[in-house]
């Protein structure tokens, strides 16, 4: 007779199975709570409000402890399904409001302050939501009903914040949720087979047990009735009859079993062949197991990989650490889970690979499951990184080099100017003079190179047809490059626009040509090629972080010397340069950085030992040209004057020298060392001052707040921005804001003049519009 529990569906008995072992994790499941929920008020404890700290794991504790109190109410009766749905059902709402509360954590608690605790509380509930994969996998409503509440409002925090590190921590949460939810269905579906796996071979044995019972005591039947064989025959022979074909059933359903085994076993494999990451088992010194992941990685196949050692796919540098953690936990002792070291593939080249490595068994013996990931792309970008943030550190000191040098300049200049005033009758005198101001003009030039590396000058741009360009420029190199280099021109049929400087970009193509004929002492090619590009999101990240969209891309090509690639990664470096001393300033190239950023773009370096060298230099292009700007009228001549100027500049130096220009030609002269002392010789003579010549970098009060608060007490002030550079537009924002006019250091006696007069007698000096102007139009000179 079948017993009483095949009686009972076999639905019914899985979903029971389910039930109870959801009820077997909640222990586990509400140890962690109690540990993690500690740790994480224990961490955040003094970066949140105490009280809500000790508010939310009080609520958190009281939650457990009722959900330990109705766990234990319900498990004690899991043998009726009505009752199994309604202890699945309380689970479920149980679960709920623990998911809600550790959601509220992820605002609660959040640490608005500090992105390392923000990372850990994020680490902390998604290590949470992972355990419930597992913990409550047996039905996905349950893992549902505490993920969801767990990390969404975590997610919607991070998403609202706005910044690129914030949206990218909110897109991996999104992505971790997701992968954790496709597992948790993937457990389940796994536990879900297997119990009805179990119970139907359950129901097979007890098939089978009845078959060879009734075959036993057809066998006894036959003893006894030994007489009555002949008229028995057919009838037990219709009984083995009936017995056979339940047999050959019984088989069937076997053979069902396994194919469903192998299509387990089918899904598992899918699931390994087609991870992203390596996955592998290591023991005895070699690869047992390798899926196609880690023969793509390391460039063997799997039979190779099982007869090599795999410390042999480590780079030397490493080996020696990559072993040690091995052996460690072979041992059980101590080593890390998941750490980067660099391996060596088939082709000798450098991997950079992760590794997240754990203890197991394989074939009855100890042995490590490890996953690995290819990081060489990452430590790329990583370096590239870097770079740019040398470059940019480096043009943040040429900018603060170039004004202080510009200020020294402006006194050597200016003095000497003002002693050839002087000295004008002395004819000896005054060609010594004349030497110190040339050498000061080189000094000047010079700087302006700094500026121009550094980005800290703002160009005066143009839209241009960049063809007309570069034939111009082929031209001239023909005449001044040697004979045995040849210039081919090679340029896209259709329109090049681009918004540039051209006496910087013809400055830039120059530096490149000089470069490229010192590469070509015998002779070669110099190729000029330009072509107009549509860079994706992807090509643009890779260019120095450029933007998406269209762009003209301008290949300086030479077939000389070539470079070796620790020369190439330091050609953009100020003063750096292969040539002997006295050849070259080693800003070059430098300065061709700074001014391919200052417009907008880039310039990438490629080359190879005795195969030349090439540079590509990336300029956002323009549809059509724009109207061309108006140039100013000429200035008028210059005169004495009466007015009062007032002279703010922290250098002293700079103030004595406009003291005595100015007093020179008949001027009133005060001076100020900051904004703060401008200010108050302001308010002491404001009726007297006409002008106020103004320094923009200058400790305690800068030159835009002394210029702000100048305008608010007389709208109608002319000031004149003196400065060796502008960072960051500074000159433009002061114009915007109700400047009359520039002075650039280091400038002549006669420019200085000049502008004072035109500002004062209001032949310049017309306010700019408000509205910024775009950033693809020209800018106009000021003065």
């Amino acid at each position: 007779m079948p017993s009483s529990e095949t009686q009972v569906p076999a639905q019914e008995r899985v979903f029971a199975e389910r039930v109870t072992r959801l009820y077997a994790s909640e222990s586990t499941a509400l140890l962690a709570t109690f540990v993690n929920a500690f740790i994480l008020v224990l961490v955040l404890w003094g970066e949140t409000q105490s009280s809500r700290l000790l508010g939310w794991l009080g609520v958190l504790y009281l939650v457990s402890a009722l959900r330990f109190v109705l766990s234990r109410r319900w498990s004690r009766d899991l043998t009726e399904p009505a009752a199994c749905r309604r202890a699945r059902t309380w689970f479920v709402s149980a679960v709920l409001v623990s998911g809600l509360v550790w959601g509220a954590a992820g605002v609660l608690l959040y640490p608005a302050q500090s992105l390392p605790h923000q990372v850990f509380i994020a680490f902390v509930l998604g290590g949470m939501v992972a355990g419930a994969s597992v913990a409550y996998s047996s039905f996905l409503g349950a893992f549902h009903a505490f993920a969801l509440p767990a990390l969404i409002p975590l997610f919607t925090r991070l998403l609202l914040a706005g910044d690129a590190i914030h949206t990218a921590m909110a897109a991996m949460s999104a992505l971790f949720l997701l992968l954790i939810a496709v597992l948790a269905m993937k457990f389940r579906q796994m536990l879900v087979r297997s119990l009805e796996l179990r119970y139907e071979n359950q129901d097979l044995i007890e098939h089978l047990t009845q078959a060879r019972e009734q075959a036993d005591r057809a066998n006894e039947a036959l003893h006894k009735h030994r007489d009555q064989l002949e008229a028995t025959v057919a009838e037990r022979t219709a009984d083995l009859r009936r017995g056979n074909e339940q047999l050959a059933a019984t088989v069937a359903s076997l053979e069902q079993a396994q194919q469903a085994l192998a299509e387990s076993e089918e899904k598992y494999r899918l699931l390994v062949d087609t991870a992203s990451e390596g996955i592998f088992i290591a023991q005895d010194g070699v690869l047992k197991f390798a899926n196609p992941r880690t023969q793509e990685i390391c460039g063997y196949s799997r039979e190779q990989l099982a007869s090599m050692p795999f410390i042999e796919f480590v780079h030397p540098d490493d080996r020696e650490r990559v072993a040690g953690y091995h052996q460690a936990r072979l041992q059980g002792l101590p080593a890390p889970e998941n750490y980067t070291f660099k391996g060596v593939g088939r082709n000798q080249e450098l991997v950079w690979m992760e590794i997240s490595s754990v203890l197991t068994s394989w074939d009855g013996r100890p042995a490590t499951l490890n996953l690995i990931r290819d990081m060489t792309r990452q430590k790329e970008l990583e370096k590239q990184l870097l770079r740019a943030q040398r470059m940019e550190a480096v043009g943040t000191l040429a900018g603060g080099i170039a004004h202080e040098f510009n200020n020294l300049l402006q006194s050597v200049h200016g003095y000497a100017e003002l002693l050839l005033l002087d000295l004008e009758a002395d004819q000896a005198r005054s060609d010594k003079l004349r030497r110190i101001m040339r050498s000061a003009q080189r000094g000047s030039e010079l700087t302006q190179q700094l500026l121009d590396f550094s980005r800290r000058h703002e160009p005066q741009t143009q839209v241009l047809d960049l063809k007309e360009l570069l034939e111009r420029v082929a031209g001239l190199l023909e005449r001044t490059l040697p004979k045995q280099i040849k210039i081919q021109l090679d340029l896209a049929p259709e329109a090049l626009h681009v918004c540039a400087d051209p006496h910087q970009l013809e400055q830039v193509l120059m530096n490149l040509a000089v470069n490229a004929r010192d590469a070509m002492p015998t002779g070669g090619r110099l190729r000029l090629h330009a072509e107009r590009l549509d860079l994706g999101e992807g090509a643009a990240a890779e260019l120095a972080d450029l933007a998406p969209g269209p762009y003209v891309c301008l290949e300086v090509t030479d077939s000389g010397e070539g470079m070796e690639e620790e020369v190439r990664e330091r050609i953009f470096e100020p003063f750096f340069t292969t040539r002997e001393v006295g050849r070259g300033s080693g800003l070059g190239l430098a300065m061709t950085y700074g001014i391919m950023r200052n417009h907008g773009g880039t310039v990438i370096c490629a080359s190879t030992p005795d195969q030349g060298t090439s540079f590509r230099l990336y300029f956002p292009a323009f549809e059509q040209p724009l109207a061309a700007v108006s140039e100013q009228p000429a200035a008028a001549a210059i005169e004495r004057g009466s007015a009062t100027i007032l002279i703010v500049d922290d250098d002293a130096f700079i103030r004595d020298l406009g003291r005595q220009l100015f007093t020179h030609f008949g001027y009133q002269v005060l001076s100020a060392e900051d904004g703060h002392q401008a200010l108050r010789l302001y308010q002491e003579h404001r009726r007297e001052i006409d002008l106020v010549v103004l320094d923009l970098i200058m400790p305690t009060m800068d030159g835009d707040e002394c210029l702000e608060r100048l305008l608010a007490l007389n709208p109608e002030l002319k000031v004149v921005i003196a400065t060796g550079f502008s960072p960051g537009g500074s000159v433009r924002e002061a114009l915007r804001r109700g400047a009359r006019g520039i002075l650039h250091k280091p400038f002549q006696i006669g420019e200085a003049l000049r502008v004072v007069q035109q500002v004062l007698d209001g032949a310049i000096g017309i306010k700019p519009p408000r509205t910024r102007p775009p950033e693809t139009a020209a800018s106009a000179p000021v003065a």
